[in-house]
């Protein structure tokens, strides 16, 4: 991080609405999911994922070649940050990091584990600090909508995580009719991964914009986030926020301080920071595919060339205004 960002004072206020914490059962989970359906994330990240769990790059890169899912158990072996005690992990967060949203998965562990459970029980432990959002597969909306139903209901989840591309259905197919209707009767909001991805077994265009303003279309009653903010499509982002009052766009896993470069394809969301975007955009990290912290990431946010009181509103304000009841920092 640059001198300007270390310099500047910590944001009084910072919502993560893109947080992802698991226990090792629900990394194995999510990891093995991109195993068996996106083995280039394990690629594309492979210096990050040993990182985080002290394991040799130049074993794990080789274990990969052979077996993408022989690689994710030798990451979870050496357990590292995999293995963190939710304390701890809160422990971690500075006190202005006043609230996270941890993003649920819908795959589960060998042993037949999800992390919605688990996610959840952690959110029941600090509700004042920490929201647990369901992760469901489009690939089945009727377990989709059972599972949805159990984690409101029985676990105290507050919002869906959807992601087309790794269950290789469109969001605005027809068959996901039963998860919105479920949403809309639950008031969930939904995050849905939108934009770029690094699978070559499916089209990109599973994850492009198209899809999400159509669903806007038909249910403009639900609060839709824009997941990793639909780069490299961030103009067309900026018109659906525009075209819907219900959508919103958050860019977790993107390093703020390179978005003010020319070419880096956020010029249109710095552009119209004060103007059409000044409610819209919202604060996610998804910090296990970055080197940076939160506190660092939301340093750089605030470092942006937008106005202070923007910054403020990408930060918190605006989390705390589209999620409403849905955050317990807003009751």
């Amino acid at each position: 991080m640059n001198a300007a960002v270390n310099e500047l004072s910590a944001p009084t206020q910072v919502i993560d609405v893109c947080g992802v914490h698991y226990d090792l059962a629900g990394w194995e989970a999510y990891l093995l999911g991109f195993a068996r359906d996106a083995p280039e994330y394990l690629a594309k990240f492979a210096p990050r994922l040993c990182s985080l769990a002290g394991a040799d790059l130049s074993k794990y890169r080789e274990s990969l070649q052979n077996s993408p899912e022989r690689a994710v158990l030798y990451l979870l072996e050496r357990g590292g940050s995999f293995d963190q005690p939710f304390d701890e992990y809160a422990a971690a967060l500075p006190a202005h990091i006043t609230h996270t949203i941890l993003q649920g998965c819908a795959w589960r562990s060998r042993d037949g584990r999800g992390a919605n459970d688990y996610i959840a029980a952690c959110a029941r432990k600090m509700p004042d600090r920490f929201t647990a959002w369901a992760g469901v597969s489009l690939r089945d909306p009727e377990a989709a909508v059972r599972e949805l139903h159990r984690c409101v209901k029985e676990l105290g989840m507050l919002g869906v995580t959807l992601i087309p591309f790794w269950d290789g259905v469109a969001a605005s197919d027809p068959s996901c009719k039963p998860i919105y209707d479920a949403a809309l009767e639950l008031q969930l909001p939904l995050w849905i991964h939108t934009g770029h991805h690094f699978s070559a077994r499916v089209p990109l265009e599973l994850a492009h914009w198209r899809h999400i303003d159509a669903v806007a279309s038909a249910y403009p009653q639900l609060t839709l986030l824009l997941g990793h903010g639909a780069w490299p499509w961030v103009a067309e982002a900026v018109s659906l926020c525009l075209r819907h009052s219900n959508v919103y766009l958050e860019f977790s896993s993107h390093r703020p301080a390179y978005m003010s470069r020319a070419g880096s394809g956020w010029e249109p969301m710095l552009f119209h920071a004060a103007g059409a975007l000044r409610d819209r955009v919202l604060f996610g990290t998804s910090a296990w595919t970055s080197q940076q912290t939160v506190e660092q990431l939301a340093a750089e946010t605030q470092a942006l060339p937008i106005p202070p009181q923007i910054a403020s509103k990408w930060l918190a304000g605006n989390a705390l205004r589209a999620l409403g009841p849905r955050l317990p920092a807003a009751r």
